[in-house]
């Protein structure tokens, strides 16, 4: 509960940090986040909303990366909010 509470909060900051276009900020607030809730994965790996929710924050990150024009990384991001919902 702790991880995904923290996941949480750094998506608010990274979202924030969006905002006021710190790029490298949100990216590391929403990489973190993300690693977050990969490891509550780890141990839970049925549970649909961490999924959904893992989803949310890669496609939140692949946007930041396009902002920040990181197509590159965009895209794995993207690619990696699909597969979470697969």
């Amino acid at each position: 509960a702790y991880r995904h509470s923290l996941s949480g909060v750094l998506v608010d900051l990274g979202l924030l940090a969006h905002e006021t276009a710190d790029f490298d900020d949100a990216s590391c607030q929403l990489d973190e986040a993300a690693q977050a809730l990969r490891s509550v994965l780890l141990t839970q790996p049925t549970r649909l909303d961490l999924r959904r929710d893992l989803s949310a924050i890669c496609a939140n990150a692949g946007t930041v990366a396009a902002a920040a024009g990181r197509r590159h990384r965009a895209r794995s991001h993207f690619a990696e909010a699909m597969s979470a919902l697969r």
